[in-house]
């Protein structure tokens, strides 16, 4: 295969939506356990319009995103494992970081699906007074979010994706090093619900700054990690 042929950036990634379509249990399942997660945070759990229910509210969605998002970036190269298919990609494409960029991509969008139902039954069961979702900072907030979550996640699943201990690896790598991530994401949210958008604003740049560091770090590791496969 020629290189001059290989796939671009978007066709490479609706070929990989496809891969991930034809495979219904990793479509649904993190949208269920998000959702499952949710339940049981539910469970006998009474919000009420004070801060502490605020801040209850808001470090829940973000921990059944998380787990969610965990479950289903742990396996993001598993189809490419089959019948040497990531060779096989690696070696029709320009260039070995079109991977990258279009695995973050697909993963976005499959994290997306989890994040969109969960914040609209998180919402619809209770909602932080001042949390608007029609203002732009709630999308920004949370498109930055699974951004970082998802180039982290992508670096860290090719990392481990030969290891046989893969599964249990990944979520010790994974947790520490998004930290930062939800810090930020968090601390965004909670000045956001208690009106103070100077300091929602400040988290929501800092944010933005280690999305840019994930990246670069990706662009780089991930390329050198290609080379060896």
């Amino acid at each position: 295969m020629k290189k001059t042929n290989s796939f671009g950036i978007v066709s490479l990634t609706r070929f990989l939506l496809t891969c991930e379509k034809a495979d219904e249990a990793r479509r649904w399942t993190p949208i269920f356990f998000a959702l499952t997660i949710w339940l049981i945070f539910q469970f006998g759990h009474e919000y009420k319009q004070t801060l502490s229910g605020d801040l209850s509210w808001v470090s829940e969605f973000h921990l059944a995103l998380f787990f969610a998002a965990e479950l289903s970036i742990v396996s993001a190269f598993t189809p490419d494992l089959e019948d040497n298919g990531l060779n096989f990609l690696l070696q029709g494409l320009p260039s070995p970081l079109y991977l990258f960029v279009s695995k973050i991509l697909v993963t976005c969008i499959q994290i997306v699906r989890i994040w969109l139902p969960l914040i609209l039954v998180h919402s619809s069961w209770f909602i932080p007074q001042g949390y608007e979702l029609g203002t732009v900072w709630p999308w920004a907030n949370g498109l930055l979010t699974i951004l970082g979550l998802s180039t982290l996640g992508i670096l860290l699943s090719a990392l481990t994706m030969t290891t046989k201990v893969r599964e249990i690896l990944f979520p010790f790598l994974f947790f520490p090093m998004v930290i930062p991530v939800l810090l930020c994401s968090m601390e965004s949210s909670i000045a956001y619900v208690q009106q103070d958008l100077t300091t929602a604003q400040t988290w929501l740049w800092l944010l933005t700054g280690f999305n840019v560091i994930f990246m670069t770090l990706g662009l780089l590791l991930f390329d050198q990690w290609s080379s060896q496969q």
